[in-house]
């Protein structure tokens, strides 16, 4: 297996784990480290950065050289 693909796999993972720490809990508030000033902020870039570059190791990956 191409090692790009093991990249683009573990960085959408990592996304997807951030993701779901993100999410609020039943009662509708966030996770405690998204209760600082600029956490809201900074954290959505984060996880669009991971997911966008799995998808360019998933496509890099794919392409022969």
């Amino acid at each position: 297996m191409n090692e790009l693909y093991l990249i683009g796999t573990a960085l959408f993972a990592a996304a997807a784990v951030l993701f779901y720490l993100g999410l609020p809990n039943r009662a509708g508030e966030s996770p405690r480290f998204l209760r600082f000033e600029l956490a809201p902020m900074l954290f959505p870039p984060l996880i669009m950065a991971l997911l966008a570059f799995s998808v360019i190791a998933f496509l890099s990956g794919s392409n022969p050289h």
